[in-house]
């Protein structure tokens, strides 16, 4: 269960960094 909520943070950190980027 934490498994995939970790996982899909992982995946949604990315997006995360290159929006406050912008």
């Amino acid at each position: 269960f934490f498994g995939s909520i970790i996982g899909a943070l992982a995946k949604g950190l990315p997006s995360l960094i290159s929006l406050i980027k912008k």
